[in-house]
């Protein structure tokens, strides 16, 4: 069985409200990819928030704005074997 988590990058410890979303969706059925998904894409959040200051569960809108133009923004590394275009 396949379990994913969210790690604070701060302490190295397992984020509690992160890690328990993601065993939420375990608990729900749904597949292992879309666990996958959903705690990385969690992770990143969460990781952006705390570097910024901003308080994970009550962003205000301009905060979520400013999230979401960073997500453009900011590419993230490829995956894969792929080489850079």
């Amino acid at each position: 069985m396949v379990a994913w988590v969210v790690v604070d990058t701060a302490t190295y410890t397992l984020h509690p409200e992160g890690t328990t979303f993601a065993a939420s969706l375990r608990r729900r059925g749904l597949s292992s990819n879309t666990e996958r998904n959903y705690t990385g894409r969690t992770a990143l959040y969460l990781s952006y928030a705390a570097a910024r200051g901003i308080p994970w569960q009550s962003p205000t809108m301009n905060q979520l704005g400013g999230f979401l133009h960073w997500l453009v923004d900011v590419p993230l590394p490829t995956r894969g074997r792929r080489e850079p275009v």
